[in-house]
Order: C-alpha cells, then structure tokens, then sequence
C-alpha cells in the first residue's frame, strides 16, 4: 500500500492543495486545472497498489479504477476535505469499494442475475458513515495490513465484497471456518483500533 502522506510534485503548498480539492468538488474548473495533475500521479500509485492485491486476471485497470473514483467523489454531493490527507485516505478506501463493488458484479454474473452497479456506502463495524469515519477504517485497514495481512485481505473481501465465509475461504486457499475466526478477529481489532470500547456491535 502506498504511503499517500509523502510530499507531491507540483506547485503549491498543502494549504493551496486543500483549497483546490475544495474547490474542484464545488465544480471550479480552475482549480481543477491547477489539482489534476497532483491528485492524479497519487492516485494512479494508490490505484496500482490497491489492484496488486486482486486476481490477476481483475477487469480493472488502474485508470479505470481512477475514473470510477472520480465519479465518486466528485459526482454528487462531494465531500470537504479538512487536508491532502484526509483526501488520499477517502480515495484508498472509495477505491477498496469500488473493488468491492466489481467483485459483486463479477458474482452476481456467475449466478446468473442482473449485472448492476450497487454503492453500498455503509459500514459494517457501526451504523451510518461518515467521512471521518471512512478515513479512521482506511487508517486501520492498512495497519492492518502490516500487521495482519490475511485477517487483513479477510476483512476486505467481507466489508466491500459482502463474500461469505466460505467464498472467502476458496479465495484465499483456507478453510470456511478459518475465514470465519479471521473474520471476527479482525471486526474486533477494527472496532477497538477505531476507538470502540467493549465488543463490536452484531453485525446486521
């Protein structure tokens, strides 16, 4: 996973580059002249880096990965980004939804049923979301990562691919109930690592 706090090129502070996202998601198209180039670098090395963890054989390519995320952010209502961080975080974990969303697709195809696009925009670890929120699970998801890679790739496939157990399982080479323990483990450690105090809440 890419770093996405390290310095970008492109004139500009990281108070200007602020001003500009906001700006660009107001629908000025200055702005958009001046950010392009800088958000698009960033988010072409997060989109490399999101889709190395998919099959090889994944139907999406990086630049469609960046357009869609365009659409996503940007379509709308669009979000105000409090810094450059804060922006990188909300664009690694739309585009891990965005993922998501292709993997349903791509299941929804295999059992025969209509092909549509399904923005789940919710969080399993609480009720309705925020863009704080989504920040803080990015945040954890990547710690996560480092720490407990396959929880880690467990907990994805369940969050934003809405997988089963057992769907996991044979992505991953392990048994159902394996995927099963990963997965509990990791919904705590993201509950706690987001700030929650005791269990998670059931899950809906």
């Amino acid at each position: 996973m890419a770093h996405h706090e390290g310095s970008s090129k492109g004139s500009g502070n990281d108070d200007d580059l602020t001003k500009w996202l906001n700006d660009l998601a107001q629908g000025n198209k200055a702005a958009a002249d001046k950010l392009m180039p800088v958000i698009q670098r960033e988010l072409m090395k997060i989109a490399r880096n999101r889709l190395r963890n998919e099959r090889a054989n994944h139907t999406c390519r990086t630049n469609d990965l960046v357009n869609d995320l365009y659409i996503k952010l940007f379509g709308g209502n669009p979000p105000e980004f409090a810094d450059r961080s804060h922006f990188y975080a909300i664009a690694a974990m739309n585009m891990r939804w965005i993922l998501g969303d292709y993997a349903r697709r791509r299941k929804r195809r295999a059992d025969g049923q209509d092909d549509v696009a399904t923005w789940d925009d919710k969080l399993i670890l609480g009720s309705d979301h925020s863009w704080s929120q989504i920040a803080a699970l990015n945040r954890a998801l990547e710690k996560m990562e480092t720490l407990y890679p396959r929880q880690a790739q467990v907990a994805e496939k369940r969050i934003f691919a809405e997988m089963s157990d057992a769907e996991i399982g044979r992505a991953l080479g392990i048994s159902a109930k394996t995927a099963g323990r990963d997965w509990k483990f990791a919904r705590a450690w993201l509950y706690k690592e987001m700030g929650g105090q005791g269990d998670p809440p059931p899950e809906k």
